[in-house]
């Protein structure tokens, strides 16, 4: 028996012991976290692994973590595995087709099903199914929310996703991959813009036939596609505070928050505009580009299939960021948006409100300047 399943046997004599006790509370939501290929549940300085390690309960009763394709484990690790894993298969080629064509992520989508049907029969089954993902992890959500909807077992389920830049790979843009279906309640995804490589295309994420149900919201954020996942830079600090927020409001208990106020989202936002153009350079490895579409055609193309609402400014980076500035600065924006009034009174109003803002969040007051839109 190898190491994993017996922590897995543990793990459930564990569970079992608690229930007896009567001590195990009402388990109502169940939450996935899938990891994107070439990642694993080692590597926690990536976002869906490390929010992994922050969620309270027991793995496979409370939440799961699907390893990502094509990632061998690391030495003496015990519950890390490599999805599509076969005795007489050499590791270095199920990896390879991992990597090449997501080999293995079918086999996630079954050990996830397994695990959720195993809960069903338990006094405390979920009612709530929440996932998160990067990459072709994202996409594992989808293809889950696809198999948990057309099982009968398991249709009745709400799921809510937050995915990461979706991105199926080479031959994998099937509707699986990119249509979400009706028992998907709450979508929420984030596009990063400047990805070039060619291997990289997004999926065109849309709602399924007859779904009318779903609530999407659609975010592009500046970097590649590793960009978002990483709290090394503030996109990826953005990212963590949004994933953090969608999953406890739709139930999933996380230690150790994740929080920002709206200043606080304005001011990582403002960072991001002031380093804009280091952030536009993160397209990708040279070599993987070859061929592949410019980076500024990726967003645009995004926003034509997804009908996101990219903002034409010189300063917000999405709507979100203009939606946190009207709430973190509400007399502050009437009064920028607002043609300008040479007298006395406004130009006085308008300096008061940005000294305020100089001391309160100077990173926005840094980035207003650094744009023009004040002296």
């Amino acid at each position: 028996m190898q190491p994993g399943h017996e922590a897995s046997l543990q793990l459930k004599e564990n569970w079992l012991t608690h229930l007896l006790n009567g001590s195990l509370q009402m388990t109502r939501v169940f939450t996935v976290y899938n990891c994107g290929t070439g990642f694993n549940r080692d590597q926690t300085q990536e976002l869906i692994a490390h929010l992994a390690t922050r969620t309270r309960g027991w793995e496979e009763v409370h939440w799961m973590i699907t390893d990502g394709v094509g990632k061998i484990p690391a030495k003496g690790s015990v519950q890390a595995h490599l999805p599509g894993d076969k005795k007489f298969v050499p590791r270095f080629v199920t990896a390879g087709l991992g990597v090449a064509f997501g080999y293995g992520w079918n086999e996630n989508v079954d050990r996830a099903m397994t695990v959720i049907k195993g809960l069903l029969q338990q006094p405390a089954p979920p009612s709530t199914i929440n996932m998160a993902g990067w990459s072709r992890g994202a996409v594992t959500c989808h293809m889950l929310a696809h198999a948990l909807h057309e099982d009968n077992q398991t249709s009745h389920l709400q799921v809510n996703i937050f995915a990461v830049d979706p991105v199926p790979g080479p031959f994998n843009h099937g509707r699986v991959q990119k249509e979400i279906p009706p028992n998907v309640l709450r979508y929420t995804a984030i596009f990063m813009e400047d990805e070039a490589r060619w291997i990289m295309k997004p999926a065109a994420v849309r709602a399924a036939p007859q779904n009318t149900t779903t609530r999407f919201k659609f975010l592009t954020m500046p970097g590649q596609h590793n960009t978002g996942v990483y709290t090394t830079n503030e996109a990826g600090q953005i990212i963590a505070a949004l994933a953090y927020k969608f999953l406890t409001k739709h139930g999933t208990d996380l230690r150790d928050p994740i929080m920002r106020t709206d200043r606080g989202f304005c001011e990582l936002y403002a960072a991001v505009r002031l380093k804009l153009r280091a952030f536009r350079r993160q397209t990708g490895p040279a070599l993987q580009k070859l061929g592949g579409l410019a980076a500024h055609h990726r967003v645009q193309r995004l926003a034509y299939k997804l009908n996101i609402d990219i903002q034409q400014s010189s300063y917000f980076i999405n709507e979100h960021h203009m939606d946190c500035f009207k709430r973190a600065f509400p007399d502050l924006y009437r009064l920028l948006k607002k043609p300008v009034r040479d007298d006395d009174y406004h130009a006085q109003q308008l300096n008061e409100l940005l000294q305020n803002m100089q001391r309160m969040a100077p990173q926005s007051f840094m980035a207003l300047r650094h744009v023009g839109i004040i002296d």
